[in-house]
């Protein structure tokens, strides 16, 4: 849709000369606009020319020569001129050079392929020719259109002229797109704010967490150490020789109360001990001989005794300290008993295998793909366009989605020179893959049928095949 440093021949100042000149200025060609027609009686087009292309270089009033030619990179021209009339000069210097012959529905064409590269914009396009009814039918299919809420755009030989509402759309089409990207570098802002927002916010939620786990694996490690060192404080605080002794039969230790009536046989009340402990003045091995002569002479009364809890009072609290730290410093054997401190999972590693193990359990989920980038412009999703044959003449690259040949009569032979011309150019509607909407009525019309594109028939009998 650039034609900036292109220079372009416009022949004819009618509706669809003065379209392809205000199209081809607005997207930066340089224009020659010629008429054989005088300024007199192109004076309302002439101004308007001047209006919207001030730069535009205007011949009027002479005939179509060669000359016209010089600098032109391709030459447009209106619909009413005949090939083999006011043309008829131009066109061997036209095929000697080489110039490219285009009328305004080829422009529009390739305005819209160009349009679809750069903004996405593919509308619905229905092509509409034949000899007679095309313009009832066109404006039937654009109400059609707009009932099924459709944006629709009319337009071609039914008038106004395709390239000047094509034009018109475009402008107004970019000030809403800058519009758009306005309103959405805004919200693209404000999102960015937000998420800056949320970002600092979890960061600190972060840094709490961190804390809060440092705070969790010092106190881990606390633990761990305490629990590591606390048997071996207590080895290290106790004589030497009373880990001898209480590494002796445990059973020892119940009878010691037994001793303070070996004498006489019978316990006369609490034992009063002036030593300071029971291992500096009554040695262990003593303690067992007296303990087992004691219950062999009296062995059905100690029985009893050994059965029977020993009251608190009757025990010396030296020896009962000793006892309670034999009891914590010898190891009693359990059938269970769980591995070393130093070799247990300490708070720390138990989160930190934790936390991996869920990581692990999490399944990645692929994003979704990004969404197809689709046109948000305010162009017409649809456009409905009355095609003469004088157009289609010089179009070529036009792909509608559907379209169709209504009838075919003898008409504006003078201009084609024969009815199988006039048939050719009116089935120059149909692109590659173009519906072809044919009436099966008119066996001419049934002849642009082709086995490659979709067909659908109408006609007044009822259809033979679905």
């Amino acid at each position: 849709m650039n034609y900036s440093g292109k220079h372009v021949l416009v022949l004819g100042l009618g509706e669809s000369g003065l379209a392809m000149a205000r199209w081809l200025v607005y997207c930066g060609a340089s224009v020659r606009v010629a008429d054989t027609r005088g300024e007199a009686a192109l004076a309302e087009r002439l101004a308007a020319l001047r209006g919207d292309a001030p730069e535009a270089q205007a011949v009027l009033g002479q005939a179509l020569s060669p000359s016209l030619l010089e600098g032109v990179d391709f030459v447009t021209v209106s619909p009413g001129l005949a090939p083999d009339g006011e043309l008829a000069a131009l066109m061997p210097a036209i095929a000697e050079r080489g110039l490219p012959l285009w009328g305004e529905i080829e422009l529009f064409a390739q305005a819209l392929a160009a349009l679809r590269e750069e903004t996405l914009y593919q509308p619905k396009v229905l092509a509409i020719t034949g000899t007679n009814g095309k313009t009832t039918v066109t404006r039937l299919t654009g109400l059609l259109c707009q009932r099924a809420g459709l944006s629709v755009q009319v337009a071609g030989n039914i008038s106004p002229a395709a390239l000047d509402v094509l034009r018109e759309a475009v402008i107004r089409d970019k000030v809403f797109l800058a519009e758009l990207a306005e309103q959405d570098a805004i919200a693209a802002a404000q999102a960015q704010a937000e998420a800056e927002a949320q970002a600092a916010q979890q960061a600190v939620l972060d840094a709490q967490q961190a804390a809060e786990a440092e705070k969790h694996r010092r106190a881990a490690a606390r633990i761990e150490e305490a629990a590591a060192i606390a048997v071996p404080v207590l080895q290290a605080d106790l004589p030497a020789d009373s880990s001898a002794d209480l590494s002796t039969d445990a059973s020892a230790a119940p009878q010691l109360d037994l001793l303070a009536t070996a004498d006489d046989g019978e316990a006369t009340g609490p034992v009063q001990q002036p030593h300071e402990s029971v291992e500096t003045d009554l040695p262990a091995a003593e303690i067992t001989e007296a303990t087992e002569t004691a219950g062999a002479t009296e062995a059905p009364e100690n029985a009893e005794l050994a059965e029977a809890p020993v009251a608190a009072e009757t025990v010396d609290p030296a020896v009962a300290a000793t006892l309670e730290v034999a009891s914590d410093v010898v190891p009693q054997a359990e059938p269970d008993m769980p591995a070393t401190t130093g070799e247990a999972m300490n708070l720390g590693d138990f989160m930190e295998v934790s936390r991996k193990a869920e990581e692990d359990a999490l399944v990645e989920v692929p994003p979704p793909p990004p969404p197809e980038p689709t046109y948000r412009g305010s162009m017409p999703q649809a456009w409905v366009l009355e095609l003469s044959s004088f157009q289609l003449h010089t179009t070529q690259s036009l792909q509608p989605h559907a379209a169709t040949v209504l009838n075919l009569t003898q008409d504006h032979l003078d201009w084609h020179g024969s009815m199988e011309n006039y048939a050719a150019d009116k089935a120059r509607i149909f692109g590659q893959g173009t519906v072809r909407v044919l009436n099966r009525d008119d066996a001419l019309v049934m002849e642009m049928a082709s086995g490659a594109a979709p067909l659908s028939t109408f006609g007044l009998d009822e259809p033979t095949t679905p």
